[in-house]
């Protein structure tokens, strides 16, 4: 475990201080409601905008307007050890101290002459920073600035690689900023506070049902088809028309986002990034209306509310997202249009509670029939050399088969190309009966279409036991699974589960911090030829759960001590053929068996997120995890996390090792240690 092992008496101490018998005034709250308010720190916690007519501590009135003033300080100590790669032998350990600030601003009009409010702004000035780090504004969550291809020069369409700017100041941005306004108010109609309708614009977020079909954390995450990955911490930009069809039993939501655009300038919509496409060459512009646009919907029924039959509440949801130009091998080479449905349920009658949700995919994402030759720079005998890297100059099964420079087939009066694979390239169109060219055996890809036929379910529920001021908890969660999309270029239907922005971590009753909320754990991911490749991002697909929790609220002298425990055993849903490495070629990844399947176990989480207030809205929290491996991973042991490091090896051990620098089964550790203040 190493250095994590001084960090086990400050957990210790820490827990110890809740055996101090309460000795201070109490509230009028039930130990219910405390159990609900009661939430740990999360890695993604945010700064909630103020409720219609709530005031903070910080608040100028002046008439019937109110401007308040609030905002949250944290700072971080963060180790991990083997959470990436579960690889002893690796220095797959991180430890560093980050901050985050908000200042937020929200102003308020109208409470006391509508008696709610008018007008509603709300702005979260945000700054993250790495301690000693200052070309980077946040850690895992943020991206550089810029990034880009680099072109060999502006005539010629050969990339380099992609480039990136930084920044050596700390940099701060708006994670929201948006406006509301009662449509009521600006028409004059219903001033008996019934049926008040709103719209609200700017950057806030929005999420359905737990946020597991769509989530507000705007391109967070990789997503499983073509979909854009942001590299932006801030609240997805969008209109919600939104209001009450009875008060305080139906609501609607109606919303829309932007989540590209591509079509602001002269610029954007003749981009020429669709020349690859097939049958494109005279026409290889963007277009218009290509842009990436979300519509949701969704209704708020609270259908139960009684002291004798408890409250029952439901959430049927649907969106709708359409994707343009999105890359799969290369820009703009695929469009998706599709949305998930579903229903999230909630019930509560007096000390018992449960929930669930249910979500499908639909529509699809389909495939342009592509060119993918895209010439680039290459080191040839010492000299660098501009290629068509899918044009060859002999047959493609000749092992001695090269790339043909652009100087030879560039410049020919013809370059349109036979559209077969390994076939020879007409003597008309670019080659020469002495020196004929040949497309390389995977130059072109056909078009095919995916169609979405994923699903996921997530249900739990929970007893408080008032008298210890502790609350017990299941939960069971499924996710549907299936081989990577993009690796059988057929038609079919991808039966993996999709979600989008989604960032779940295992909601209100049992919580999952290494697998869920941190995300950093790699998995195998089957790809071309039976190789096998590996994820950053474990998302809410391909996964099933059981959990335990136990959220307490100890009688101490410590005021508002939370100690919530979790303990959670991960399946895969989808069975993967089991990884079989090549340890004589260590600088290649081996490959899938044909015959054996991985085991399905992922491995257990046994977590626990601890806090207290130090002072009136300052809390400590202390969160620690350790994931131990199942049989999946160690089926999977080998599966190789860099090709460099690999090459670097070979080159200086007479006999490398793939398997002992490869993906392994080590048991990882998580520990975060903070401070944070509500202001």
């Amino acid at each position: 475990m190493k250095a994590t092992s001084g960090a086990l008496p400050i957990i210790a101490a820490f827990l110890c201080l809740a055996s101090i018998q309460f000795a201070g005034a109490s509230d009028n709250k039930t130990v219910v409601e405390k159990m609900k308010e009661a939430k740990p720190v999360t890695r993604l916690g945010s700064v909630r905008a103020p409720k219609p007519g709530e005031k903070g501590p910080f608040t100028i009135s002046k008439g019937d307007a109110d401007l308040t003033l609030g905002g949250k300080v944290r700072v971080d100590y963060v180790f991990d050890d083997n959470v990436y790669m579960l690889n002893k032998n690796l220095p797959d350990e991180e430890q560093y101290f980050k901050e985050t600030v908000d200042i937020t601003v929200a102003a308020a009009y109208g409470h006391e002459k509508y008696g709610y409010n008018a007008v509603d702004i709300f702005t979260d000035l945000r700054h993250k920073g790495v301690w000693g780090r200052p070309l980077s504004y946040a850690d895992k969550d943020a991206g550089l600035l810029g990034s880009s291809s680099i072109k060999f020069n502006n005539e010629s369409n050969s990339i380099f690689g992609p480039h990136a700017h930084t920044s050596t100041k700390t940099l701060t941005w708006f994670n929201e900023a948006w406006l509301r306004f009662s449509l009521n108010a600006a028409l004059g109609v219903g001033r008996d506070g019934r049926h008040i309708q709103f719209i609200k614009l700017g950057w806030f977020p929005f999420d359905l049902g737990r946020g597991i079909a769509l989530g507000s954390y705007y391109g967070l995450n990789r997503e499983l088809i073509a979909l854009y990955n942001y590299s932006e911490d801030k609240a997805a930009p969008g209109i919600n028309l939104t209001g009450d069809i009875v008060k305080d039993r139906l609501k609607y939501d109606i919303y829309y986002a932007r989540f590209e655009e591509r079509g602001k300038s002269f610029d954007d919509v003749v981009n020429v990034e669709k020349r690859y496409i097939v049958g494109r060459r005279t026409h290889p512009w963007r277009g218009v209306s290509k842009n990436d646009d979300l519509i949701a919907g969704r209704i708020k029924w609270k259908a139960l509310k009684s002291e004798n039959d408890g409250e029952l509440y439901f959430e049927p949801y649907i969106f709708y997202n359409a994707a343009s130009d999105k890359k799969v091998d290369i820009p703009a080479d695929s469009k998706a249009n599709w949305g998930s449905y579903g229903m999230q349920l909630e019930y509560a009658y007096k000390n018992f509670e449960c929930g669930g949700e249910f979500a499908l995919n639909y529509g699809k994402e389909h495939l342009y029939n592509i060119d993918r030759d895209q010439t680039g720079i290459q080191n040839r005998d010492g000299y660098l050399k501009e290629e068509h890297p899918k044009i060859l100059d002999k047959n493609p099964n000749d092992p001695s088969a090269m790339p043909v420079p652009v100087s030879a087939y560039t410049n020919k009066a013809s370059r349109e190309p036979v559209y077969v694979n390994g076939e020879q390239i007409n003597i008309a169109n670019g080659a020469s009966e002495d020196y004929p060219f040949y497309n390389a055996k995977d130059r072109f890809r056909k078009s095919y279409t995916n169609k979405l036929g994923g699903w996921m379910t997530v249900v739990d529920g929970a007893y408080t036991f008032a008298k210890w001021n502790l609350k017990l908890a299941l939960a069971y969660a499924y996710a549907s699974g299936d081989d990577n999309p993009h690796t059988l270029q057929v038609n079919k239907t991808y039966h993996g589960f999709v979600g989008l922005h989604e960032n779940y971590n295992g909601g209100k009753r049992v919580k999952s911090m290494i697998i869920l909320d941190e995300r950093d754990l790699l998995r195998p991911v089957a790809k071309a030829d039976n190789r096998v490749d590996t994820s950053r991002d474990i998302h809410f697909s391909n996964l099933q759960y059981v959990g335990l929790g136990c959220k307490w609220l100890p009688k101490s002298r410590i005021k508002n001590l939370l100690i919530w425990p979790n303990i959670l055993g991960f399946w895969a849903t989808h069975r993967m053929h089991k990884y079989v490495p090549d340890p004589t070629n260590p600088n290649k990844s081996g490959r899938l068996s044909a015959t054996e399947y991985a085991r399905d176990f992922l491995g257990t989480e046994a977590n626990i997120w601890t806090s207290c207030n130090l002072v009136t809205d300052l809390r400590f929290y202390i969160n620690f995890a350790v994931f131990f491996p199942g049989g999946f991973y160690s089926d999977m042991k080998g599966v190789p996390t860099s090709r460099e490091i690999f090459t670097f090896v070979a080159e200086a051990d007479t006999r490398p090792d793939a398997v002992r620098l490869g993906l392994g089964d080590d048991t990882a550790f998580h520990l975060n240690v903070g401070i944070e203040y509500n202001f």
